[in-house]
């Protein structure tokens, strides 16, 4: 284990003050984990695991390879990070959408200042709604 998580941190250029910002301890702490000289929770084997994108199981020892519970732990944290990817999408299609719609209010705002009476500014709006309808997600 004392090679395996030092060769993966290092492999995805992490300092160990990295690893240890990531997982809530401190430096000395994540060193003393990665030198095998400290008892480690299986939780924070699977968040340094996945941190690491290594199976977990490469890090346990040999009597607690086959626990059930444990990888029902490891599937849900790979649907959590599924979940994170789908709700990073939904954000930046908001984002977008939300431009788009500064953008058109600033528009309809010029075109209210420009415009000569209510009708013609009543008519450039129904455009742009037009306009903006057509755009949409």
């Amino acid at each position: 284990m004392k090679d395996l998580i030092r060769l993966a941190r290092l492999a995805k250029g992490f300092s160990q003050e990295e690893m240890a910002d990531m997982i809530g301890l401190s430096q000395s702490q994540f060193s003393r984990i990665e030198n095998a000289e400290k008892n480690v929770p299986k939780e924070r084997l699977l968040h340094i695991a996945t941190l690491l994108k290594i199976d977990v199981k490469q890090l346990l020892p040999a009597e607690d390879k086959n626990i059930k519970g444990f990888e029902n732990l490891y599937g849900r944290i790979n649907d959590l990070e599924e979940e994170k990817a789908e709700i990073k999408r939904i954000l930046n299609l908001t984002l977008t959408y939300a431009a788009k719609l500064d953008n058109s209010l600033s528009v309809i705002l010029q075109s209210a200042q420009k415009s000569k009476n209510f009708r013609d500014f009543k008519t450039d709006v129904a455009v742009l709604a037009e306009g903006m309808y057509k755009c949409r997600f």
